[in-house]
């Protein structure tokens, strides 16, 4: 019969649609790139100003200054291990280098490099 969609076609539309709301879920809801400059900007609707600070100019996560929940979104790094490095900010003082939170328990040469283009140690100046 011609114009009608096999059981198997119906199916494999059905997933492609899924697929493409979760994409677009995932595009929403990520990061986004202003149009002038490629810029990254990052919003937190519920975040007071200073919290949302660490991230806003380079698009990095200063270790220096990030909460728990900013350090949560780098890759590797959940709430556990969030609460590690800021506990050992709190106890050796800022990080020297992005290369210091190696020193952290539980990262290693493969987290850091999944994270060293996301965090920085430097404070903005604009």
């Amino acid at each position: 019969m011609k114009g009608k969609l096999t059981k198997t076609e119906q199916i494999l539309l059905a997933v492609t649609a899924i697929f493409l709301c979760v994409l677009l879920g995932m595009f929403r809801s990520g990061q986004k790139t202003a149009a002038s400059g490629g810029v990254s900007i990052r919003t937190q609707t519920d975040a007071a100003a200073s919290e949302v600070m660490p991230v806003i100019g380079t698009g990095k996560i200063n270790l220096n200054s990030a909460t728990a929940e900013e350090l949560d979104e780098l890759p590797g790094i959940g709430e556990k291990l969030a609460q590690r490095i800021i506990d050992y900010r709190e106890k050796n003082g800022d990080f020297r280098s992005i290369e210091e939170i190696e020193n952290v328990s539980g990262i290693g040469e493969k987290k850091f490099d999944e994270m060293k283009d996301l965090i920085t140690t430097e404070e903005e100046t604009n």
